[in-house]
C-alpha cells in the first residue's frame, strides 16, 4: 500500500488542495484512493498531536489522557483502512513542513513505515515572505493573534526549505521528497497536485482557481478584534457582546487615526492609517465572513451526501440513496431530482410527487404570476372569461384534461401565448390532477385557481403590486375551529371548516354578508405564492368528486405553510351563472350531494387519523367513508 504525503506548505494553495481532496472523497474511492476521515475531515491535523514532540505540562493524569487520545486517534485511522483496503491513501497537514523538527519526523517516521510498503513525500515551497505573510494571517485568524506582524520573533527553521526537505529525506530515503514550486504553478496547482497523485481531475474541480488572501485591512481588523475577544477553544468566543462593541468603538473611521490614549503600545505601532474599518464596516466583514463559512461546510457536507447518493443509485441501491438524500438540510434542485429518480425506481408515487413539487418551488420565476384554469366541457365560459386574463405579468395556463370540445386546440389558436397542458384519454374529470398539472408547469412567482366560470375584473390584475409571501389571497372566507385531542387548537380563519365532536365535521360559512347563493361558486378562488411547495405537496388527488379538494388545500396553507388568509373586495372576482347539473357531469359521482359528503367524510378521516396516507388511501378507494 502506497503513501502520498503532502506536507505544505502553509497558505491557501494547501487549503485548497485539501478542500479538493475532502470533496471528492467518493471519485478517489472510486479511483482507488482514500483520503482518511479518522485524522480530519478536511486536514489531517490530528497527526501534530500525536507526533509533535512537546513539553511535558501537567499532571501525569493529563500526559496518559493525551496517551489515550493519540491511542485512540491512531486506532481509529488502522480500522479505516483495513475497512477500505485502498491501494494508495494521501494524507496532507500544512503544518508539517514548519512544525515538525527532526525527531517529530522520525516518530511520524517509524509508525508510517509499519503500515506503508511506500510512501512518497510532496511539498510545495513558495517564496520566504509569501510564506511568511500567510502564517501570519493563519495565526491571526485561526489562532487568535494578538501582536502586530513583525513584533514576535519567528523561528528560521520553517523558512529553510533545503534544511526542510533534508529533513524528511533523512527518514523516508533519498528522492523520497517531491519539491514543487508553488508560485510557477499558479493557478494550475489543483491540476498539477492530482497529476502527481495520478488521479484525473474531476470535473467538478475543473476552472476551479485558488483563493486569495483576505486584504491588509481585514487581517488588522481581526488582530485588534482578538485583543477583545480572545479565541477560547478555537471555536466559540470567551467575550461578551459588551466587550465586542467596546471594541468596535476604539476602531477608527477609514482615513483617521485611533487616539492613542485609547489604544495599546502595539495599536500604535501597526500604523493603523491604512488598516482601519468602521465599526458598521466591521460587523459586515464579520458578519458575510460567518454566513461564508458556514455556507461552505454546509455545501461540502451536502455535496458529499449527493456524490454518496449518485454512487448507490449507481449500484441500485435506492433505498441507501434515499437514506443519503433525507439528511440534506438545503435540499437543491438537483436533489429533488435524484429523490424523483429514486421514486420512480421504487414506484413511490408519493415520493414522486412530493420531489416535483420541491423542484417548483426552487426554480426561478419568470412572472409574478401563473392564472390556472383547468377544462373538460367548459370551453363555452372559456371563451367568455380566458381574454380577460391575459396581462404582461400574467402567466395563463389551460389544462385541457381530455375536453370533449378540444378547448386546448382553441386556446392554440387564439391565444398562442397562453401555456396549453393536454392530459388525454381520460373519461373521468379528476380536479385535483388537473390543477396539479398545471402547477407543474406554472413559472410565476404567485398562482392563482380559476374555474372556467370565473370572470377576473381589471381590479384584480391592480392586486398583483400587493402579494405577500406571508398570505394567500382568496373570494369567499370561512371561519374555522380546529381541534381534537391528536391536534392543538387553532382559532385562526382559512381553514373553510368547522369542528363538531368527536370527528371533524366541516361546513363552509360564507361571513361576508351579502353575497349571493350563486356566488359562494367563488370559494374555489385561491392565490398563494409558489413557495408553499417548499412545505407540502399540490391537491390531494384522493378526493377525486365534486368539491372539497379546496377547503382541504386551504387547510395544508394553513398548517403546512404558516400564511394568512386575505380577503379581496367584492367585484374583483365575478362567477357566470349557470345550471347546477353540469357542475358533475364528468364525474363518476354525478350526485351532488353524495359527491361532497364523501368529499367532507374523507377530510374527517384525514384530520382525524392525523394523515396516514394508507389508511386514507383504502378508505377513499372503497368508497365506504359514507353510506349511500
Amino acid at each position: 500500500m502506497k503513501l502520498i504525503l503532502h506536507i505544505g506548505s502553509e497558505g491557501k494553495g494547501t487549503q485548497a488542495i485539501q478542500n479538493s481532496l475532502a470533496e471528492t472523497r467518493p471519485y478517489l474511492r472510486s479511483s482507488g484512493l482514500l483520503y482518511p476521515f479518522s485524522l480530519g475531515s478536511r486536514s489531517h491535523d490530528a497527526l501534530i498531536s500525536c507526533f509533535q514532540e512537546m513539553e511535558q505540562k501537567g499532571s501525569a493524569t493529563e500526559r496518559n489522557r493525551a496517551l489515550g487520545r493519540k491511542s485512540s486517534i491512531l486506532a481509529s485511522f488502522e480500522r479505516e483502512l483495513l475497512s477500505k483496503k485502498p491501494e494508495r491513501v494521501v494524507l496532507s497537514c500544512e503544518y508539517l513542513s514548519s512544525w515538525f523538527g527532526a525527531e517529530d519526523v522520525r516518530a511520524l517516521g517509524d509508525y508510517l513505515s509499519k503500515i506503508f510498503s511506500e510512501i512518497q513525500v510532496i511539498f510545495y515551497v513558495r517564496a520566504q515572505d509569501e510564506l511568511r505573510r500567510a502564517q501570519y494571517i493563519s495565526s491571526v485568524t485561526l489562532n487568535g493573534r494578538k501582536d502586530v506582524f513583525g513584533s514576535s520573533t519567528e523561528s528560521a527553521d520553517s523558512f529553510d526549505f533545503k534544511d526542510i526537505a533534508s529533513r524528511w529525506e533523512n527518514v523516508f530515503g533519498t528522492g523520497s521528497v517531491l519539491l514543487k514550486n508553488h508560485e510557477q504553478l499558479g493557478d494550475t496547482l489543483l491540476e498539477d497536485f492530482f497529476d502527481t497523485v495520478d488521479i484525473q481531475l474531476p470535473e467538478s474541480l475543473l476552472g476551479r482557481v485558488e483563493s486569495t488572501q483576505p486584504d491588509d485591512e481585514y487581517v488588522e481588523y481581526l488582530r485588534y478584534l482578538n485583543r477583545h475577544v480572545p479565541v477560547s477553544n478555537g471555536v466559540e468566543s470567551t467575550a461578551s457582546r459588551n466587550d465586542l462593541l467596546l471594541a468596535l468603538q476604539s476602531i477608527a473611521l477609514p482615513g483617521s487615526c485611533v487616539a492613542a490614549e485609547a489604544v495599546d503600545a502595539n495599536i500604535e505601532q501597526a500604523a493603523l492609517t491604512d488598516h482601519t474599518v468602521g465599526v458598521d464596516g466591521a460587523f459586515e466583514v464579520m458578519a458575510n465572513l460567518w454566513e461564508y463559512q458556514q455556507a461552505k461546510i454546509v455545501a461540502l457536507k451536502e455535496e458529499n451526501l449527493t456524490l454518496l447518493a449518485r454512487q448507490a443509485i449507481a449500484s441500485s441501491d435506492y433505498k441507501a440513496a434515499q437514506q443519503y438524500l433525507k439528511t440534506i438540510q438545503t435540499p437543491t434542485e438537483q436533489v429533488w431530482e435524484l429523490r424523483e429518480h429514486i421514486g420512480r425506481r421504487l414506484g413511490n408515487q408519493e415520493l414522486i410527487r412530493q420531489a416535483r413539487f420541491r423542484r417548483l418551488a426552487l426554480k426561478p420565476s419568470t412572472k409574478k404570476l401563473s392564472l390556472i384554469t383547468a377544462c373538460m366541457g367548459r370551453l363555452e365560459h372559456l371563451k367568455q372569461t380566458l381574454p380577460l386574463r391575459i396581462h404582461p405579468d400574467v402567466e395563463n395556463i389551460v389544462v385541457d384534461w381530455s375536453c370533449p370540445d378540444s378547448c386546448g386546440d382553441w386556446v392554440e389558436k387564439n391565444y398562442p401565448e397562453v401555456k396549453v397542458v393536454r392530459i388525454t384519454g381520460e373519461t373521468i374529470f379528476n380536479l385535483s390532477k388537473s390543477r396539479n398539472a398545471g402547477i407543474l408547469a406554472a413559472s410565476g412567482q404567485y398562482i392563482g385557481m380559476l374555474d372556467a366560470d370565473l370572470i377576473v375584473s381589471d381590479s384584480f390584475l391592480k392586486l398583483l403590486p400587493f402579494l405577500n409571501e406571508r398570505e394567500y389571497f382568496v373570494r369567499i372566507p370561512f371561519k374555522a375551529h380546529i381541534g381534537v385531542n391528536k391536534l392543538p387548537v387553532i382559532n385562526r380563519s382559512a381553514t373553510g371548516e368547522s369542528l363538531l365532536s368527536p370527528l371533524f365535521q366541516w361546513r363552509s360559512q360564507a361571513v361576508d354578508g351579502g353575497v349571493d347563493k350563486d356566488k359562494t361558486d367563488l370559494s374555489g378562488f385561491v392565490v398563494f405564492p409558489r413557495s408553499v411547495f417548499n412545505y407540502m405537496i399540490g391537491f390531494d388527488i384522493n378526493i377525486d368528486g365534486y368539491a372539497g379538494e379546496d377547503i382541504e388545500f386551504r387547510i395544508r396553507l394553513l398548517l403546512r405553510a404558516s400564511l394568512n388568509e386575505v380577503t379581496i373586495p367584492h367585484g374583483v372576482v365575478d362567477v357566470i351563472s349557470h345550471a347546477d347539473d353540469i357542475r358533475t357531469e364528468n364525474y363518476e359521482e354525478e350526485d351532488k350531494a353524495k359527491s361532497m359528503a364523501v368529499s367532507r367524510a374523507y377530510r374527517q378521516m384525514k384530520y382525524g387519523l392525523g394523515w396516514n396516507h394508507d389508511v386514507l388511501l383504502a378508505l377513499q378507494g372503497s368508497k365506504l367513508l359514507v353510506s349511500v
